[in-house]
């Protein structure tokens, strides 16, 4: 396993040679000085009283170039490493949140479940790794919630999110996800996904993880927008 993760690495590195996404400096995908340069929120996102999230937080806006470009380049270029740079990042935006906006979810961490939005099997396969649980791992390196990654399952295939727009995303996701072994009855519960547009996906995880038990269910993304 490790002789196939080596050369799929030297394979990448010839393709997509290793340069920082924001100054083209040699030798790293994201570098100290422009991982700085990202602004961070805040403060948390106000939700409606309808949403089944009782709160979303993310880092910063989809809208920023270089984060535009990690996300793509770790979804699609299969650039793991970058995993790491946003699980820094999602770090440093909850540290630097106000301690009122972020004490809920700061909780007792160990008794707050982290959910990695999964991807369906297929999709998998095709990847090699789930972005969300990639970033959830990273992060979770700080604060250590009890991170469940074979809960909530995405049991049907369907169309990417990214191709469709607005009330569509919503009936695409409908349905989609379904919860297994919910062992923690009253437990609040945090899903981690790499960007929110919508908030469809969210939505949808949070609405079946609720139906299972689940108390307070916040949203966590890098990136939020787009």
């Amino acid at each position: 396993m490790n002789v196939l993760k080596i050369l799929k690495q030297f394979i990448l590195d010839i393709i997509f040679p290793i340069a920082c996404l924001g100054c083209q400096r040699e030798g790293v995908w994201l570098c100290d000085d422009c991982l700085k340069k990202i602004l961070l929120k805040t403060t948390d996102e106000k939700l409606n009283h309808s949403s089944s999230l009782d709160g979303l937080f993310y880092a910063t806006h989809y809208e920023n170039d270089i984060i535009q470009e990690a996300i793509h380049t770790l979804k699609y270029k299969y650039i793991e490493t970058l995993a790491h740079s946003l699980g820094e990042l999602l770090t440093g935006y909850l540290l630097k949140l106000d301690k009122k906006e972020h004490l809920a979810i700061l909780e007792s961490p160990k008794n707050t479940i982290l959910i990695p939005v999964p991807l369906h099997k297929k999709r998998f396969l095709e990847r090699g790794f789930n972005q969300a649980e990639l970033i959830a791992n990273e992060f979770n390196k700080n604060f250590h919630f009890n991170l469940q990654t074979k809960i909530l399952v995405r049991a049907k295939w369907t169309m990417p999110q990214v191709q469709l727009k607005g009330r569509d995303r919503k009936e695409n996701i409908k349905g989609v996800f379904i919860v297994k072994n919910w062992n923690f009855p009253g437990k609040n519960v945090i899903i981690l996904d790499d960007v929110a547009t919508t908030l469809a996906t969210l939505e949808e995880c949070a609405k079946v993880l609720k139906r299972a038990g689940a108390n307070k269910v916040w949203g966590l993304v890098v990136a939020h927008g787009g």
